[in-house]
């Protein structure tokens, strides 16, 4: 009886993590390069993200049906955002300067530093006095 239980309470915390988690991860061990390289997908079909130990990464996230409408992507310390998967990078992160950045009017122009990173589609820029929104595809002044 001790054995049925313990495998009936096994099969429920498994089955309960997977529900929770809802991924599958795969990691690979490379044979040349130091690290592993850790996959996930997400089980409903809208995400999938690669991650090389901590050094660069890859992220797509899709509508469902496997159209891409977000990617990230980490590069040393160097994060860039296509905020709808349209190819075009529309912000960035420097991991070291801490200084977020958006792509308007064909340069880079810093914003303000927040929490929500750029999930958040407003951004103020870096002195505080101009509002950007990203809305049809590109930054806009508000």
């Amino acid at each position: 009886m001790k054995l049925l239980t313990t495998l009936v309470v096994a099969i429920v915390l498994v089955t309960a993590a997977t529900l929770l988690a809802n991924v599958v991860s795969h990691r690979v061990t490379l044979k040349h390069m130091k690290g592993d390289v850790l996959v996930v997908e997400r089980e409903d079909g809208t995400g999938l993200s690669m991650e090389q130990a901590g050094t660069a990464s890859l992220e797509v996230r899709t509508d469902g049906d496997g159209k891409p409408i977000e990617f990230s992507v980490v590069l040393g310390p160097m994060m860039y955002w296509d905020l709808n998967g349209d190819g075009t990078i529309d912000a960035r992160y420097n991991k070291a300067t801490r200084k977020p950045a958006i792509w308007i009017e064909d340069k880079w122009l810093e914003v303000q530093n927040t929490k929500d990173g750029f999930s958040s589609r407003e951004k103020r820029s870096a002195d505080g006095t101009a509002r950007y929104a990203f809305q049809d595809g590109h930054w806009a002044v508000r």
